[in-house]
């Protein structure tokens, strides 16, 4: 059974911290959770101060060539 949106939210914002890369999968063919998870996830990292960055053009580039969608915190 998948987690819910906010088991997502919850662990990933209980476990973020500056320099980290979170990276989610968002499943084969169900996308829902993550998606619904992803605006509470990114406003919950910028209540702690944090923000977000690109880690390096050619493997971000790439990262989305194989439809991986990918933040840094």
């Amino acid at each position: 059974d998948r987690p819910g949106t906010d088991k997502i939210v919850n662990w990933v914002l209980k476990n973020s911290y500056s320099k980290q890369v979170i990276l989610l999968h968002d499943g084969f063919a169900k996308r829902e959770q993550t998606v619904a998870a992803l605006p509470r996830i990114i406003e919950g990292i910028q209540s702690k101060g944090l923000g977000f960055s690109q880690i390096c053009a050619d493997w971000h580039q790439t990262q989305a060539k194989l439809g991986k969608m990918v933040y840094t915190v």
